[in-house]
């Protein structure tokens, strides 16, 4: 009788190991567009002093060189552009 309970016991452990897969599907893949964008950010340096950050990429959907000292600065709260 034991035999029997660990026999079910396995091909219930080999019917989960088959079914995982169906379980662990993929989410939504991104839309074609997002292939197509460029990166947020190209390239960055910091100064010499370490005060100041420069940072070339997308900033509010347009490409931009933007020097700053916060991140604040850096996306458009009163960074040079």
């Amino acid at each position: 009788m034991a035999n029997v309970f660990r026999s079910m016991g396995r091909l219930v452990c080999f019917a989960l190991v088959l079914a995982a897969p169906l379980a662990a599907r993929a989410a939504e893949p991104p839309p074609l567009e997002a292939y197509g964008q460029l990166p947020a950010v190209e390239d960055a340096a910091i100064s010499p002093s370490g005060l100041q950050i420069a940072v070339v990429g997308l900033i509010k959907g347009q490409r931009q060189l933007r020097r700053g000292v916060t991140y604040a600065e850096l996306v458009g709260n009163g960074g040079s552009g």
